[in-house]
């Protein structure tokens, strides 16, 4: 079987990208699926997206990326079925899609944030109604099948679509391997050492953080903690001590380890809701207690005091977290229990066979290996 990956971003760039469809490539090449992959923006064109000043660079460097797809969209022979990320691109209405629909190559839509809800950072709030994002309906209607990151995705594709399969973000456990990240302070007490808390992210979430802020400056008055912060050099949170880190692809996994306990606060909004746990599925992976939001799919992910804690407010958030700084046999407990959590549904391994079963189903099992 031939597929044609639609990606918005070159490989490896984007963590959402990186944890669905790119982690599931090697594990059905195995399984007998060849692909072939089209990117619509390469990696010098992603940072321009991200963190480019001029609207009007912007908005030519996306206009020639979308040409270059829509050129691209013209030759599909050959292919079986298309496995499209989010959209084919990320402004303007389904133009492509009802292309592809006319054509008649089968399209296997997945996305994994509730991508039907404008949501933009601060700097492009004004060029928001540019994204259509009420397109997103449109694409589940003309795919052959809508694979999701959780049941409240499932639930707005559904109205769409029937076919509908639900499949976290996972993680490879050959690359989240305790056995090469182990530390062995984590779940002891050393004196003169801070106590780590870590979040990991973008400067277009770091937002969250101030649903915690307030809780961490409680924390930091009682105890000798830091807050590393991984994928935003620009946050700032007085009265709190921090570390700022890059992120960085190749060096990810090894800028988690120093964590003693990760952190996922989120608002309770319907944007929110759509996310799929992928930070704290992070901090599980290496055996690092997590502490979230009791919001949206953290609730199925994480059961309290028994894989991880739930915080809901500000109080909970220095009760959960002074827990973990005081008590290492919890840190301990709460760790190991998270990683199990990981490796019985959300690596790699255990999701590709998933959506190997709707290759199967939308090109009627012609697939070989």
């Amino acid at each position: 079987m031939k597929v044609l990956l639609l990606l918005p971003y070159a490989w490896d760039t984007v963590p959402g990208q990186r944890y669905r469809i790119e982690q599931w490539v090697p594990h059905l090449e195995r399984m007998g699926v060849s692909f072939e992959r089209d990117i619509l923006l390469e990696r010098d064109e992603v940072q321009r997206l991200f963190w480019g000043k001029s609207p009007l660079a912007k908005a030519i460097m996306l206009s020639k990326a979308i040409f270059k797809r829509e050129w691209r969209l013209r030759s599909l022979k050959g292919f079986d079925c298309i496995w499209l990320y989010r959209s084919s691109w990320p402004i303007g209405p389904a133009w492509a899609e009802k292309w592809l629909a006319r054509l008649g190559v089968p399209v296997i839509l997945d996305f994994d944030d509730a991508i039907w809800i404008v949501h933009t950072s601060e700097s492009n709030r004004r060029w928001a109604w540019l994204k259509f994002a009420n397109k997103t309906a449109e694409i589940c209607r003309i795919a052959a099948h809508v694979v999701v990151g959780n049941e409240f995705l499932a639930d707005f594709a559904r109205k769409y679509n029937s076919h509908v399969t639900v499949a976290p973000p996972t993680v490879d456990l050959n690359v989240y391997d305790l056995a090469a990240v182990d530390r062995k302070d984590r779940y002891t007490s050393e004196e003169g050492r801070p106590f780590v808390i870590g979040w990991t992210g973008s400067h277009t979430t770091s937002e969250y953080l101030k649903i915690v802020e307030p809780a961490l400056r409680i924390l930091a008055q009682r105890h000798n903690i830091l807050l590393r912060v991984i994928g935003d050099p620009s946050y700032r949170a007085e009265g709190i001590p921090c570390e700022l880190v890059d992120w960085n692809a190749t060096t990810e996994v090894r800028d988690l380890v120093p964590l003693d306990a990760g952190i996922m606060p989120l608002y309770d909004y319907e944007w929110s809701r759509g996310k799929c746990g992928m930070k704290a599925i992070q901090y599980m992976a290496l055996g690092i207690p997590a502490v979230v939001s009791p919001i949206g799919f953290n609730t199925e992910l994480i059961q309290h005091d028994e894989n991880g804690l739930l915080a809901g407010t500000v109080d909970e958030w220095v009760i959960c977290l002074e827990r973990l700084i005081t008590d290492p046999e919890l840190r301990r407990r709460l760790g190991e229990a998270g990683r199990r959590t990981v490796e019985s549904g959300f690596c790699a391994a255990a999701q590709a066979p998933r959506i190997f079963d709707v290759f199967r189903q939308v090109t009627g099992d012609i697939v070989s290996g």
